[in-house]
Formats: structure tokens, sequence, C-alpha cells
């Protein structure tokens, strides 16, 4: 949890609660992953070669396939961490699970790394590991927002209450958060590994609820994810804005109040309407 920065006057008594999604809301994840391990893959690229857009593009599919053959990859999938992002955390927290991850971490990069130059017909142990160890400290430094993000915190901060609430590991997302200096500025940062299951499960969004002593019709949920963000909000009784960047269309997001293309259109006014109706 993450204390609000205390020069930051309260939000009053009765503020609306404000929940919002992490990843490919308020920060690119994704392309930000891929970013780094195509700079950490020019390192083969000026040993041998090799073109590290494509040396990269076998990393993800070679990191995904063992990281489908891990024995703990069900509770993976449920609490949302991914292949790329197993790359870099260190698994900290409670359960046999992610106690397994701890231990198989350092196999499970150099595996994939292996895995990735053996495409190319390349059998260099040393690269492999220099590889395995050289995209953590790269990606955990290497962290953006997108532009129309704080500026929303920032404009909701002193009349609501702010929450974050994401999937994947605990110490990757709240690097992410402290990278872009935005730590300080929600409430509290909630993350699915420290309590066993992500979204959309009910039991996370209800965790949520009370461990913030607010009830659903007193929330706004702020996210891109269909399934995750809208349809799990949703199910559980939060009004939801559907942050659609990219304007495609899907007829699950029916049950959305409220759709946006940027997170501009987010404000005080709209969030007292959707709890108003």
């Amino acid at each position: 949890m993450t204390a609000r920065d205390p020069r930051r006057r309260p939000p009053p008594f009765d503020a609306p609660t404000v929940l919002f999604d992490l990843d490919e809301t308020l920060m690119p994840e994704e392309p930000v992953a891929m970013r780094c391990i195509v700079d950490t893959a020019r390192a083969a690229s000026s040993s041998y070669g090799v073109d590290a857009s494509e040396l990269a593009a076998a990393l993800r599919q070679e990191a995904r396939a063992l990281w489908h053959t891990s024995p703990v990859h069900g509770f993976c999938n449920s609490v949302g961490i991914s292949s790329w992002e197993a790359l870099w955390s260190e698994f900290p927290g409670e359960g046999p699970e992610l106690a397994y991850l701890r231990s198989w971490r350092g196999a499970y990069r150099l595996g994939s790394w292996q895995a990735a130059l053996d495409r190319f017909g390349l059998q260099d142990p040393t690269l492999a590991q220099q590889l395995a160890d050289a995209f953590p400290p790269l990606r955990a430094q290497t962290h953006e927002t997108f532009a129309d993000a704080v500026p929303c915190l920032e404009r909701l901060a002193p009349e609501c209450r702010i929450a974050v609430v994401t999937n994947g590991v605990r110490d990757n997302q709240r690097r992410k958060l402290a990278g872009v200096g935005i730590d300080a500025l929600p409430e509290r940062i909630f993350v699915s590994s420290d309590f066993g299951a992500g979204k959309p499960s009910p039991a996370f969004f209800g965790h949520v609820l009370h461990t913030l002593r607010v009830a659903a019709h007193a929330c706004v949920f702020v996210g891109d994810s269909v399934t995750n963000d809208i349809v799990g909000a949703s199910t559980c009784g939060i009004a939801t804005i559907w942050v659609n960047r990219d304007g495609r269309a899907d007829h699950r997001t029916a049950v959305a109040r409220h759709e946006v293309g940027t997170l501009h259109d987010v404000d005080l006014g709209l969030i007292r309407r959707l709890l108003s109706t």
C-alpha cells in the first residue's frame, strides 16, 4: 500500500472513489517491454549479426512456451502474470506459487534466451546468461506513462479518492509507478499477486472495496481491458469507464457506463454524473 503524498490536501469526506487499471490505461506495458527486449537483444546482434528484432520476437515466443510448462501456470494466469513480466520480476510475497517462481526465475530466464538463440543456430551459454541478466535491470528502469495519465490523476486527486487496481506482480507494478513518479497519487495500490486472484475475479474486486471501506455503487472503475476491467467491475456493481484508445468495437462494452478515447475526458463532472445515474 502507498500513502497519499502528505503535501496534497486530502479529498472531502464524501469524495467519490475512482479505481484505475495500470497497464495500458495509465502506462503502456507491452510496447515498453518489447522495446527493452529488442535493446537487450542487440548484444547478440553485435556479436553474431543476428537481427535484434527477430531475436526479440523469438524470445517472446520461447518464453511464452516455457512459461506454459510451469506447474504454477494456472496461478499465474489467475493473477495475470505474463511470460514477459516473469523475465524481470523477483516475485516477492507469500505462498507456495510465488516461492516456486522465485526458485525458477533464473532457469526460466536463461532457458528462454537459450531457446531463442537456438533458433539462429547459436550455442553460446555465456551470451544467453548475459542476455538473461541484462534484461531485468533495463526493464526495471524503463517506464513511461500515457500523456493523458498524470494530468487526469492530478485533476482528480484533490476531489476523489484514487486507487490503482492491477493484475501482475507487486515489485513490477510498484516499480513502474515509482519510476514515473506517480506512486504517491493513489491512496492505495492493489496488486493481484498479493491477494492470490486478479481481475476479473469478484473476490479481488470485493477485497478492494472492503479494504477501502466503500460500496460498489460509490465507485467508478477506469480501464482499458474489456474482460478484466469493464465486465469484471460491472459484474460487481461498479460503474465503469472504458478507455478505448484504439477506437475498437466490442459488444461486451455495452455494460460500460461511459466510453472515452483519452483520459483527458475523465473529470470530476463525469465521475459525479456516472454515480448519480
